[in-house]
């Protein structure tokens, strides 16, 4: 299995974790969100970030080919004899940009998922704390007419 193919499937055995993760986070009432545990996340993202360092890595390897090639007489990498010296840096270029390309897609849609869930995770936040909110402002109003009835009663007798 090529290198690329090594990181592609470490990169989903870790999105597969993340969602095990998720899937064994605990439900917030009334909402959509799910807590999960802060630390396992931040290991599966520096985990992921990691692999896709790898891709960047392996991607530059080829650019810094192609730049050894264009700086070596003939301006050619060390090729097989039946190889056109032309067609090997074509396809170590376009082998390249796929790398970087996968590699920029998988970090986007990796910081896209975050930030989403984050927003998610926040706003479910925020309604259960306005209504938590809500709930204290209702039974203080109660626990006052309670107070008022009974200072009432004490004065009144």
């Amino acid at each position: 299995m090529a290198d690329t193919e090594l990181i592609l499937a470490e990169v989903k055995a870790l999105l597969e974790r993340l969602e095990e993760l998720m899937r064994q986070g605990r439900r917030v009432p009334w909402s959509r969100h799910v807590l999960v545990d802060e630390e396992a996340l931040g290991t599966l993202v520096d985990q992921l970030h990691h692999a896709l360092a790898q891709d960047f890595r392996q991607a530059n390897w080829v650019l810094d080919d192609r730049r050894t090639a264009d700086e070596t007489p003939g301006g050619s990498l060390p090729t097989e004899p039946d190889l056109d010296p032309g067609e090997r840096v074509r396809e170590a270029e376009a082998r390249a940009r796929q790398i970087l390309h996968e590699a920029e897609v998988k970090a986007h849609d990796l910081r896209q998922g975050a930030l989403e869930y984050a927003d998610e995770i926040l706003g479910g936040l925020v309604q259960e704390l306005q209504d938590i909110g809500r709930t204290v402002a209702d039974n203080r109003a109660q626990l006052k007419k309670v107070l008022e009835g009974a200072r009432q009663r004490t004065t009144g007798s």
